[in-house]
């Protein structure tokens, strides 16, 4: 089918590599690269530009790009309307989201999900906000979870309050709080995330007056919690975020408490049977009643 092919057209753009777009979408890489030169040789252009460090577009590929991945979405649109008819037994659910969310919720809830649906794949693409915006609004994927900007032209339902947290070595002065007050943070070095949340912590600060002595800047909230461990510094990590090495560091809800806020986006309405039931799912499959029941 040409709806495979396209797919994996526009997996290898996406990726850079025929070796990466078969592993994202478990084929082998020869299978990959023989399904982009049959719309080659179908159409008798050149797509890509072949080299040992990757795939480029060519100028040929540049100028169809946007019609496949239009004639893909329609495509896409109409398995759709026949999975109305037929019932949910196949279908295609592309996320897009951040590293925390990947990492925290989804392995739980695909896992559920696959068990109420089976016949159901699932393509997941990690980013920042601005990028899943732009898989947004090209159609690349069909949902985001994340937190977009103010009038991004995006439709967004809140999913999730990720509660932030202060956190500091063992034993640290700071453990004599229930709740941390900003201005406690000012006598200890900090430790800056540089994620695009932050920004919004960062205005609060400025708000509020408060001049926190920043030592370090980092992305990585492993790295974070490994320089508090060992004395560095203090910082500010969401939940979701801290879940894998709490037990590293002690932590402490801010005062007043601060949320970083997930939402599920779209763009437009969803018309694909699979992707409406995943988000009419998603709220229950988050919930500590199904995680609850999945336990037992």
């Amino acid at each position: 089918m040409s709806i495979v092919k396209y797919r994996a057209f526009l997996t290898a753009v996406e990726c850079g590599s025929f070796t990466e777009a078969a592993k994202r979408l478990f084929y082998t890489q020869s299978a990959v690269s023989r399904m982009v030169a049959d719309l080659e040789n179908q159409w008798g252009v050149s797509l890509l530009n072949r080299k040992k460090s990757g795939v480029t577009l060519t100028t040929a590929g540049k100028m169809l790009l946007p019609f496949i991945r239009q004639v893909y979405a329609d495509e896409m649109r109409l398995s759709g309307v026949l999975q109305d008819m037929t019932g949910l037994k196949s279908g295609l659910v592309r996320l897009g989201t951040v590293t925390a969310v990947a990492n925290e919720w989804l392995p739980s809830v695909l896992k559920r999900f696959m068990a109420f649906a089976p016949g159901i794949e699932y393509e997941v693409l990690i980013g920042n906000g601005d990028i899943i915006s732009q898989w947004l609004k090209e159609d690349r994927i069909d949902i985001g979870l994340f937190t977009p900007k103010v009038g991004d032209n995006l439709n967004a339902r809140l999913l999730h309050l990720d509660e932030l947290r202060v956190i500091f070595p063992k034993g640290h002065p700071l453990s004599q709080y229930s709740k941390i007050p900003l201005k406690a943070l000012v006598d200890y070095p900090y430790i800056l995330h540089g994620a695009s949340w932050c920004k919004q912590l960062e205005e609060g600060l400025e708000q509020n007056k408060q001049k926190i002595p920043i030592r370090y800047t980092t992305v990585g909230a492993t790295s974070i919690v490994n320089l508090v461990r060992e004395g560095i510094g203090v910082s500010i990590l969401p939940e979701l975020l801290l879940e894998n090495d709490k037990h590293k560091v002690q932590s402490r809800p801010l005062d007043p408490s601060v949320f970083r806020k997930i939402f599920l986006v779209t763009h437009g309405e969803p018309t694909m049977p699979a992707v409406k039931t995943f988000i009419a799912e998603l709220p229950r499959l988050l919930s500590p009643t199904s995680k609850k029941s999945e336990n037992n």
